[in-house]
C-alpha cells in the first residue's frame, strides 16, 4: 500500500463510530442533502462526506458540489476542482459531473495526458460501471493505474463497433473496479489529407452521455458539445456489515432499514427495505413506507372499480361494491355484476332460443323424413314394387336380383350430378359402381387368389347361362373387367348390355358392318370378319383371365409401342416363362398349381 492508501486507511479508522443526532436534510437548490453528506451542520453528517453549495458557473443556479482533484500527473501538477453533483444514491455511489475531464491532442501522432483523483484518504472510489472512451478519427487512448498497467482504445471513422451513446469514431474498455485514482491521455494517431484530427479521451458513466451536436467529432471546442457524468462509490468506514452490526454506533438501526456492503468494496451502507422509501440511517430521515396505491401499482383504475389499499411496506387489490374479481391488472380484474346479470341473461336467452330452435328444427325434421317416407311407400305401391317383390321371391329371393339402396344410388351417381335425358315416367342419370377392373389396376384395393378365383368361376357361368340358358340367347359383345361389378361379398354382376344383340336363331353368327367393343379385348378374328359369335365373347373372357393372372391392363406400354396383354401372354406360355408374369401379389407356391390350370384355360379361350 502506498502512502496515500496509509494515509486513507487512518482516516477512515479514526472515523469509525462518528455518529451524529437525527436531522433535517439540508437544501441546496433543488436537491436535498441529508446523512451521511452534509452541507454546513458536521453534526448531521459522517466525515469525508461534505459537499459545498454554490450557484453553477454555466447555469447560475444552486447546486451541490464536490470537491476532487485533476491536472497532469506527469507534471505532478494537482489542482482542487469543484464538480458539480448530479444525483446521490443513498446506497453507496454518487454521479459528478466530468464533463471536465479530458485529454486530448489535435497534433498527428501525440497524446495529451490527464489525472484524476477523488479526495485522497476519502470513502470515494472509481466504479466499473463507468467507460474509458475515445472520441475522433485514428484516435488513441489508455490509461494507467500505478504498476497495474496500461489498456489502449484505437478509435476509427469507418468502425462498425461503436458504442450506442456514439455515432461514429468511438471505442470504449472498461475499467476495473473501485480505483482511487486514474492517469489516462488522448490523442492523435495519424491525420488525412493534411486535415487537422483531433483525439479526445474522457470517463463517463454511458447513461448521463449527452451528445448536443449532431458530429461527435465536436466533443471539444466552444462550451463544449457533450455532456456527461461520473459513477463515484462509497461506504461508510472500513466494517462490512457484520462487522458494523457488533458495534454500539451502528449506522443501520433505523427501522424499515437493512445493512449492505458498500459498492466500493469497504465499509457498509444502508437502504430501505422493499415497500419503503428514504434515508435508512440512523442519523438520516428513517425509512418511510411506500404509498403504492399514489404511484403505479398493479390495481385496476377506480374507473374500473378497482380499489388500492396501502399497507406498511406493502399493498394489495380489490374490487369496488357491485364488482367482482381479485382487482389486478393480471389477474381476473374488476367486472360489474350488473353487466355480468346482463351477460347471464342475454346468455340464458339466446340459450333459450337456440333451444328452442333445435328442438323446432327436429321437429320439422322428423316430420319431413316421415312424409318422405310416406311418399317413397306410396312410390313403391303405385310404380309396381309389389309385383316386383313378389317376382324376386319367384325367382329364389333377393340372391337371385339386385335391388340398390337409396343411398348406394347416391354414391354411385355422386348424389344424381349427371343428368342423362328425362322419360315420361322418370329422369335418368349417371352412375358408377365398382368394379373388377378398379380392384386389379389401383393401388389401394387388392384381390386374393381365392376372390379372383370365385370371379373366374361366377364370370363363366354368367356368360353361359345368357348364351345357351337364356330364353332368348344373348351375345354381350363387351366382356371386359370394368363390366364386371361386385358387390360388398365380391359377387360378380355381368353389367352393360348397352351393345349386346339377341342371337340370331339360324346362324351362329352376326354380321357387323364395324367392329364394335373395348381394344385389347376385342376377338382378332372378329375384326378381320366382320362376324360376331359366341366365340367372340369367350375371347373376351380370356382376356379377363389374363387380367387376373397378371394384374395387367389389357393394353401395354413396351417402350414407344402398345402390346395387347393377351399377346404377350401367349408368348409367355409358349415360351415357358409363365410364373414370370403372374401377379407377384398373389402368387404363391401352394397356389401355383391352380393359377396355371386357369392360364392353360385362358389359352384355350384365347
Amino acid at each position: 500500500m502506498d502512502c496515500r492508501g496509509v494515509v486513507r486507511f487512518l482516516i477512515c479508522v479514526c472515523m469509525v463510530g462518528f455518529t451524529g443526532a437525527k436531522c433535517v436534510p439540508e437544501k441546496c437548490g433543488s436537491m436535498n442533502v441529508s446523512y451521511p453528506f452534509w452541507i454546513k451542520n458536521s453534526h448531521c453528517g459522517y466525515p469525508g462526506f461534505q459537499v459545498t453549495c454554490r450557484k453553477d458557473p454555466y447555469s447560475g443556479i444552486l447546486a451541490p458540489f464536490f470537491t476532487a482533484y485533476s491536472g497532469n500527473y506527469t507534471d505532478e501538477y494537482l489542482q482542487g476542482f469543484y464538480y458539480r453533483i448530479i444525483e446521490i444514491d443513498y446506497t453507496g455511489s454518487l454521479i459528478i459531473n466530468s464533463s471536465s475531464i479530458w485529454a486530448q491532442s489535435c497534433i498527428s501522432n501525440s497524446t495529451a495526458s490527464a489525472y484524476f483523483q477523488p479526495p485522497l484518504g476519502g470513502p470515494f472510489t472509481i466504479s466499473m460501471s463507468n467507460k474509458f472512451i475515445v472520441i475522433g478519427c485514428n484516435a488513441v487512448g489508455s490509461y494507467t493505474y500505478g504498476d497495474w498497467g496500461e489498456a489502449r482504445c484505437v478509435s476509427t471513422c469507418d468502425s462498425q463497433t461503436d458504442p450506442p451513446y456514439c455515432r461514429y469514431g468511438c471505442c470504449e474498455i472498461t475499467l476495473p473496479d473501485n480505483w482511487a485514482w486514474l492517469n489516462f491521455t488522448g490523442g492523435s494517431l495519424f491525420s488525412l489529407l493534411n486535415t487537422t484530427t483531433c483525439g479526445l479521451s474522457t470517463i463517463l458513466e454511458p447513461s448521463t452521455f449527452t451528445i448536443v451536436d449532431n458530429n461527435t467529432n465536436l466533443f471539444w471546442g466552444d462550451g463544449l458539445k457533450a455532456y456527461h457524468g461520473l459513477r463515484l462509490n462509497w461506504g461508510i468506514s472500513l466494517q462490512n456489515c457484520s462487522m458494523a452490526k457488533a458495534t454500539a454506533n451502528y449506522s443501520c438501526a433505523s427501522s424499515n432499514a437493512e445493512c449492505i456492503d458498500s459498492p466500493s468494496g469497504q465499509g457498509h451502507v444502508c437502504r430501505c427495505l422493499p415497500g419503503y422509501e428514504g434515508n435508512g440511517y440512523s442519523n438520516g430521515t428513517d425509512c418511510t413506507d411506500t404509498d403504492e396505491c399514489k404511484g403505479s401499482n398493479m390495481c385496476v383504475g377506480a374507473e374500473e372499480g378497482g380499489i388500492c389499499h396501502n399497507f406498511a411496506g406493502t399493498y394489495n387489490c380489490s374490487c369496488a361494491e357491485g364488482y367482482k374479481g381479485d382487482g389486478f391488472h393480471n389477474g381476473t380484474r374488476c367486472i360489474s355484476r350488473s353487466s355480468n346479470y346482463l351477460k347471464l341473461a342475454i346468455i340464458g336467452a339466446v340459450s333459450s332460443f337456440v333451444g328452442v330452435s333445435m328442438v323446432a328444427c327436429g321437429l320439422f325434421w322428423c316430420l319431413s323424413m316421415r312424409r318422405s317416407k310416406h311418399a317413397r311407400e306410396k312410390n313403391f305401391r303405385q310404380n309396381g314394387g309389389i309385383q316386383l317383390q313378389e317376382r324376386i321371391a319367384s325367382m329364389g329371393g333377393k340372391e337371385s336380383l339386385k335391388i340398390f339402396s337409396e343411398r348406394e344410388l347416391e354414391m354411385a351417381s355422386n348424389k344424381f350430378s349427371t343428368e342423362l335425358g328425362k322419360g315420361g315416367f322418370a329422369t335418368v342419370y349417371k352412375g358408377v359402381l365398382v368394379n373388377v377392373f378398379d380392384h386389379l389396376h389401383s393401388r389401394e384395393n387388392h384381390l386374393t387368389w381365392k376372390t379372383r378365383r370365385q370371379i373366374a368361376i361366377e364370370t363363366a357361368e354368367a356368360i353361359a347361362y345368357v348364351h345357351l340358358q337364356a330364353a332368348q340367347p344373348i351375345f354381350h359383345r363387351d366382356i371386359k373387367s370394368s363390366n364386371i361389378l361386385l358387390d360388398n361379398t365380391f359377387t360378380p354382376k355381368v353389367a352393360d348390355f348397352g351393345l349386346s344383340r339377341l342371337r340370331p336363331s339360324d346362324d351362329r353368327h352376326l354380321s357387323i358392318m364395324f367392329a364394335s367393343g373395348t381394344p385389347g379385348y376385342v376377338d382378332p378374328e372378329f375384326v378381320r370378319s366382320n362376324q360376331f359369335t359366341d366365340k367372340s365373347d369367350v375371347f373376351s373372357f380370356g382376356v379377363v383371365l389374363v387380367e387376373l393372372l397378371t394384374g395387367l391392363k389389357p393394353l401395354l406400354s413396351i417402350g414407344e409401342s402398345t402390346c395387347a396383354l393377351y399377346d404377350h401372354f401367349l408368348s409367355a406360355i409358349n415360351d415357358n416363362h409363365l410364373i414370370e408374369i403372374f401377379d407377384p401379389k398373389v402368387v404363391k407356391e401352394e397356389i401355383q398349381g391352380q393359377m396355371e390350370n386357369m392360364a392353360r384355360l385362358a389359352k384355350a379361350c384365347l
